[in-house]
């Protein structure tokens, strides 16, 4: 099962109090929350739908970072960004709605405690080691480990048995082609790896973790 991230779990402890500072915001599938280079001056809270963060290189490909589901925030690289600006962008998976909090009055909450002050610093932390290996993952790893450690990571992460991506959305996660993911979709439900229908994959942990150990 995904854990609750401390961050998330203090806003919604104070839920009502971030309310009060914030604007509550509705998007539709696969309309953008914030582009690359807007101001950054919010963190996003997810009342409910599925959000993507990617970045889109100068050919026009597109790469998913992370995905992010209810309960869940985003966009906290704010406090990180250069010339406070967005160096990613954030796109609705589905109808979505989300809490956007102004990074002062954030700011000004964690202040008041301690103990939220130091989770944000292990969510950095997380989320750099994260990005660490991914990195490693693109260095040395072929596109079939890239897919089996991708499906491993949005099960865990979500929780979910059934996770619903398509198979472009796994092509921008892994950073090849559609074409090339329906190929080893294909293959890994051959050879027991997954089961899947149309936008719906349910990983067989076990197996593609083996899978991962022997390949």
């Amino acid at each position: 099962m995904s854990t609750i991230d401390p961050i998330a779990e203090f806003i919604q402890g104070q839920l009502n109090e971030v309310r009060v500072v914030s604007g509550e915001r509705e998007f539709n599938r696969n309309e953008t929350i914030y582009h690359l280079d807007d101001p950054a001056d919010h963190i996003f809270y997810i009342l409910s739908g599925s959000v993507k963060i990617t970045r889109v290189s100068d050919d026009g490909k597109e790469k998913i970072i992370s995905i992010h589901r209810a309960g869940e925030i985003f966009g906290e690289l704010c406090f990180c960004e250069v010339d406070d600006r967005r160096s990613d962008q954030a796109v609705a998976m589905e109808a979505t709605r989300v809490l956007a909090i102004r990074v002062h009055d954030f700011l000004g909450m964690l202040r008041e405690n301690p103990k939220a002050l130091l989770d944000m610093l292990s969510l950095f932390c997380k989320r750099l080691s994260q990005a660490q290996q991914q990195i490693e993952t693109l260095a040395f790893d072929n596109t079939t480990r890239r897919l089996a450690r991708v499906l491993l990571k949005s099960s865990s992460d979500s929780g979910l048995e059934r996770l619903r991506l398509t198979h472009e959305e796994l092509a921008q996660m892994v950073g090849t082609s559609r074409e090339i993911i329906t190929t080893i979709m294909n293959q890994f439900r051959d050879e027991g790896l997954i089961d899947y229908r149309r936008s719906e994959v349910s990983p067989r942990i076990d197996k593609l973790r083996q899978f991962l150990v022997t390949a």
